[in-house]
């Protein structure tokens, strides 16, 4: 995961907009679902999840569709490559998934973060050492943001969830987090509210209700 898949969207990014990012990678709910259907006993993937799943996309899209606006001349070339960063995080916790009452929890997040910051390092220092370095307060706060809450909390987070929670389920977090960005940018930047991020929101939200339906048990007999 955090070498191919996060490497690809730090890569794609110079290239796509960040809502066309988003779309793609909101993929990756309807991915997990799937691979978990096939490959995790009791996570079966239902028309209504699917169903879920496909609102979520689209209200992704709706949130986003000013920056589809933006389209850089390599964009459908990246878009493809892009694709295979929410399918590697699907397959990613499907595996840890299975795998995750086996070793310590913290190691499951320590040693591949540790993996992936060598293994950066070592594409930094072939293609990019010849650019500087800016070390100003802003891109230190941002990348100590990125390192502490932003990775070593939440995957640590992530993997203690996966022992209580279905993968397919707890991967809808990933239609949360344009919502927060969202919030965040409305509030404290000051961005605008446009009715169609409102109804993206609202087609998010419709989604991730959907895709949590449960089936309604009956006398031990499920519907």
């Amino acid at each position: 995961t955090f070498i191919v898949s996060y490497g690809i969207v730090y890569w794609g990014e110079q290239y796509l907009s960040s809502g066309l990012t988003a779309i793609i990678f909101a993929l990756m709910p309807l991915f997990t679902g799937v691979m978990a259907h096939w490959m995790i006993p009791g996570e079966k993937l239902r028309w209504r999840t699917v169903a879920g799943l496909i609102l979520g996309v689209g209200g992704i899209g709706l949130i986003n569709a000013a920056d589809l606006s933006q389209i850089h001349p390599k964009a459908p070339m990246v878009a493809s490559v892009m694709i295979i960063s929410p399918i590697v995080v699907a397959l990613s916790s499907i595996v840890t998934k299975r795998n995750l009452t086996r070793y310590p929890h913290l190691a499951f997040s320590a040693l591949p973060m540790a993996y992936a910051a060598l293994f950066h390092a070592g594409v930094w220092l072939v293609f990019e050492r010849h650019r500087a370095l800016d070390w100003d307060t802003q891109g230190i706060v941002a990348l100590l943001y990125l390192t502490i809450p932003g990775t070593v909390v939440t995957f640590a987070a992530y993997n203690w969830l996966l022992t209580k929670v279905e993968v397919s389920r707890l991967n809808l977090t990933a239609y949360l987090t344009p919502l927060i960005a969202l919030f965040v940018g409305t509030h404290v930047g000051k961005e605008p509210l446009t009715p169609k991020m409102l109804a993206g929101v609202v087609l998010v939200l419709v989604g991730i209700a959907v895709a949590n339906q449960r089936r309604r048990v009956t006398s031990g007999v499920a519907r």
